[in-house]
């Protein structure tokens, strides 16, 4: 392969997760020319020398000219699941565009792949049978991300403002994205930050400019031991902050995937989604989740769930990207700092304790939200039904018009008609099937 031209996903997350396919092209086409375009955290990902050249999605849409010299790519894989990932890429040339089927999309691919039932595979599993299309070896496990020295500059200088140079660091992250459904609560929050600080750990309240009124929220219930940087740093400088971190604790989000890939000790908490799809690669995760039945509202406010959970608690088995787990890696340096995360879990109440498997209890979850789908959509086809009844002949208006159409013929005076066409009354026209009035033929009635 001389050209190979790849689209990245969209977030932060699922980037992470698409490195082992990224390793394995590399390492299965050393001397293709790679291309990749993406958002702008790919910058993560430059020091690892994994393309050649890097593109913002923006380039799509004003077709950059870089696209178009060259000459041909002899393949594309399109990450992105999603239609318009597939549309933007037509204009270029490109020999082969590789991508998951679906979405009405397939025919803008000439090798569409089929998905697996969510939940079946873990995503990375996923990216690598893109992969597998164009013939990629199945990859080593990746290296650890390293930051930069200017970002481990930054990360020192900032500990050092704080006035905790030198103590042990615990990150926590308490925000994530779709809302409350896939966030674990406030008030546990606070209990987990105070008994962290109880054990000498100053507490670092991470995340994203939306999420720092949380963190604010979460950092003055804390107390003088927690800080909030949320929305202050750069992926690159919170990165080195995970890396010098003793434990970073989080939901479901990009900073977990950040945390797990510098093989720090991170620890993940799941709610509605499923940690068997998107658990965060590493070597020292802990993956702490419980099956539980999600109100209306949460199902509004997450994307659907996999068809299977793992069990809550434990650390998870190694993944393509994982080197398996050495005896007590998956637990945090600080003695008990797990121990925290549970404790914190009963205090505030049963959701979110790390049990023991879960599975029998998430399976039948997951069957009594295929009851409540095929509920819906019987209730659905009965309508259209009904629907179709009504128009047809066989309702209740169909009824009334017969009911008008029965009246005595002495009282019934027919529309004047234009053309050949006769009355039902009189039959069809030779070598014709009757046809039903329509609604501006239908016979005047005198009061």
């Amino acid at each position: 392969m001389r050209r190979l031209l790849i689209r990245l996903p969209n977030w932060l997350g699922d980037a992470f997760m698409a490195r082992p396919l990224l390793h394995a092209l590399r390492a299965g086409f050393p001397d293709a020319e790679t291309w990749v375009i993406g958002p702008s955290f790919a910058s993560l990902f430059d020091a690892e020398r994994l393309w050649h050249r890097r593109l913002p999605v923006e380039a799509l849409a004003r077709r950059d000219p870089g696209l178009l010299r060259g000459g041909r790519f002899d393949a594309a894989l399109v990450l992105p699941p999603s239609f318009s990932s597939a549309w933007t890429m037509r204009p270029f040339p490109i020999a082969r565009r590789v991508g998951f089927a679906g979405e009405l999309r397939s025919w803008l691919l000439t090798d569409p792949v089929p998905r697996p039932p969510r939940g079946e595979e873990h995503l990375s599993e996923e990216y690598l049978r893109l992969g597998a299309r164009l013939g990629a070896p199945s990859p080593p496990p990746s290296p650890a991300l390293r930051p930069s020295e200017e970002d481990a500059t930054l990360a020192r200088a900032r500990t050092k403002r704080l006035g905790i140079e030198g103590e042990p660091i615990a990150v926590l992250g308490p925000g994530a994205a779709y809302g409350p459904a896939k966030r674990w609560s406030l008030e546990r929050w606070i209990e987990l930050g105070r008994r962290l600080g109880a054990r000498g750990h100053a507490v670092l309240v991470a995340g994203a400019p939306a999420d720092r009124p949380l963190a604010l929220a979460i950092a003055s219930a804390v107390g003088p031991g927690a800080r909030t940087i949320a929305g202050e740093t750069s992926l690159g400088e919170q990165l080195a902050l995970c890396t010098m971190a003793r434990v970073t604790i989080s939901n479901d989000s990009g900073l977990a995937h950040l945390a797990a890939a510098s093989g720090a000790p991170t620890v993940v908490i799941f709610g509605s989604t499923s940690s068997a799809w998107t658990a965060p690669l590493g070597t020292r995760i802990a993956v702490v989740q419980r099956a539980s039945t999600r109100s209306r509202s949460s199902r509004s406010s997450a994307p659907t769930s996999g068809s299977r959970r793992e069990g809550s608690g434990g650390v998870r088995g190694p993944r393509p990207g994982r080197a398996p787990t050495p005896a007590g890696g998956g637990r945090a340096r600080g003695a008990g700092t797990r121990s925290a995360v549970a404790g914190a879990a009963r205090a505030g109440g049963n959701g979110g304790r790390a049990r023991g498997p879960a599975r029998s209890r998430a399976v039948g979850v997951d069957r009594r939200r295929g009851r409540e789908r095929r509920r819906r959509s019987a209730a659905l086809r009965d309508a259209r039904l009904a629907r179709a009844r009504s128009l047809s002949g066989d309702g209740p208006r169909a009824r009334a018009r017969g009911a008008v159409e029965r009246a005595p013929a002495a009282d019934v005076v027919e529309p004047p008609r234009s053309g050949p066409r006769r009355s039902r009354r009189r039959g069809p026209l030779p070598g014709t099937a009757a046809r039903p009035r329509s609604r501006t033929s239908r016979p005047v009635v005198r009061r």
